[in-house]
């Protein structure tokens, strides 16, 4: 119910309006072609995201729906270990609404950003490994015990699951096993401390082996490599100093607080709840590692200097033990208690709608997205190939049925200098007419030349603007080109 109501990938909307989204989506429909990941389709996130949405592509490629239906599996997982880790520390009712309250939140605060990003697959490896880190430190209450390497070992396989969705997630799992270490080490376990993290290691190591076999039978390893963890670290970078990216972790807390004030407030409460309040851990090592295991993941969200409005997205099932923390004292006062979790679900599903990034997207036509509007155009005029002209994937491949024929097909995020051959791509294609149309887009408040980077001569000397389109709740305007007669 709060992805149908949260997500633009779900039945009531008729295609979703966010770049990343889109260019998943399209890698995702391109594997099922036969095309490979960063050798012939280029996008820079881990292979797992286009798998998900590959699997989503299986059940519909025309729309969003099959995606929708991963989503809604990831986020049954997320709920159910939110419910599991609550249930650790009240009672089972509290349990359910703790749950219903961390995801219902979740899915309509800013960062939510219309549902299908990256770190809200995350949230389901997340919620398992929180799960399994907080059991670990109630049970040692009673008497210390080293974690099972069964434990460890499925742990390490969460992380690795991150590593190739999004490395710059990992830093949850960082902390996770931080936290076992030292616990180990402070018990003068040497010895298991250090094979806990051989173990763990062990659990992240398997799961690169699908990825080692299906680019190495595709010859595609080296692409691999390059794209995923070269081009993301050194060509995506922001290029700030350490200090200045030590500076902008500092702001993007800032920026986090007022853009989800809700969220940041609940994991401060839970955070401080946890540390202090007995009632929920007794012994130290207890009461640091929901804090350590948060900081750290908060901290290599921001490290590289780099902040986008979705990146706490997979920060936000943190909330869970500040709600924990209130409902708890909710109980303690005298107040009805009948019908509590039903009337629960009903104001967190009216949360959702009123409070969802979606909401101005209810009730909307195909009719009402640039993307549909020329896709009647393209149809119209017996268009066969496309081109997404200076910008990420805008959903008009999906829109119009024409997939990509060239490897850049749209342009992410690297700065000209730092990657020109996707820049010079692009322009070839369009300096030597190999496709029929080209969209291109622009800020509504300046000019086309002015908003990018690339090379605009060959393609107004090679192509005509037909179509101009826009979404009233987007702040971009979008151009339909034609190719000009030979």
């Amino acid at each position: 119910m709060f992805m149908m109501a949260a997500s633009e990938t779900s039945f009531l909307f008729p295609i979703h309006s966010r770049v990343d989204q889109n260019i998943f989506f399209t890698l995702g429909r391109g594997i099922l072609q036969g095309k490979v990941p960063y050798r012939d389709l280029f996008e820079h996130k881990g292979p797992l995201i286009y798998f998900i949405h590959a699997a989503g592509a299986l059940i519909s490629k025309t729309s969003f729906v099959g995606v929708f239906v991963m989503q809604v599996l990831f986020f049954a997982v997320s709920i159910l270990f939110m419910y599991k880790t609550a249930k650790l520390f009240t009672t089972e009712k509290r349990a359910w609404i703790a749950a219903m309250v961390t995801a219902a939140v979740s899915s309509a605060t800013y960062a939510f950003k219309l549902g299908d990003n990256a770190e809200e697959f995350c949230w389901a490896f997340l919620m398992v490994s929180l799960y399994y880190l907080v059991k670990y430190f109630k049970d040692c209450e009673t008497e210390f015990r080293p974690e099972k390497f069964s434990i460890l070992f499925l742990n390490g396989i969460m992380a690795g699951c991150v590593l190739w969705l999004k490395f710059t997630q990992l830093g949850f799992w960082i902390g996770y096993m931080a936290v076992i270490f030292f616990y180990l080490i402070a018990n003068k376990k040497y010895g298991r401390a250090f094979a806990s993290c051989g173990v763990y290691l062990g659990g992240m190591a398997v799961t690169a082996l699908p990825w080692i076999v299906y680019f190495g039978i595709k010859g595609a390893l080296s692409d691999l490599f390059t794209t995923y963890f070269y081009d993301n670290i050194f060509l995506y970078g922001s290029g700030k100093s350490f200090f200045e990216k030590i500076i902008s972790i500092g702001s993007s807390l800032a920026y986090d607080i007022i853009q989800n004030p809700l969220v940041m407030f609940m994991i401060g409460l839970g955070i401080f709840a946890f540390c202090v309040k007995k009632q929920y851990f007794t012994k130290p090592f207890g009461r640091a590692c929901v804090t350590t295991a948060f900081l750290v993941l908060y901290i290599m969200l921001y490290i590289g200097g780099v902040r986008y409005d979705y990146y706490m997205l997979i920060a936000t099932p943190f909330m869970l033990f500040g709600t924990i923390y209130v409902l708890d004292i909710l109980a303690s006062m005298k107040h009805p208690r009948k019908y509590m979790q039903t009337i629960a679900f009903v104001l967190c599903f009216v949360y959702v709608i009123v409070g969802s990034n979606a909401l101005p997207y209810y009730g909307k036509k195909k009719s009402d997205f640039p993307q549909f509007v020329f896709a009647d155009t393209i149809k119209e005029r017996g268009g066969k190939t496309l081109l997404n002209y200076g910008f990420i994937d805008g959903g008009f491949y999906l829109a119009s049925g024409i997939e990509p024929i060239n490897r850049f097909f749209c342009k992410v995020n690297i700065p000209q200098d730092a990657f020109p051959e996707m820049y010079d791509e692009q322009i070839e294609m369009v300096r030597d007419k190999k496709v029929d149309f080209a969209v291109i887009r622009t800020r509504k408040d300046r000019t086309i030349k002015k908003d990018m980077r690339l090379e605009y001569d060959d393609l107004f000397k090679n192509y005509t603007v037909i179509q101009i389109s826009d979404n009233p709740y987007e702040t971009y305007r979008y151009f339909l080109l034609e190719k000009n007669p030979d």
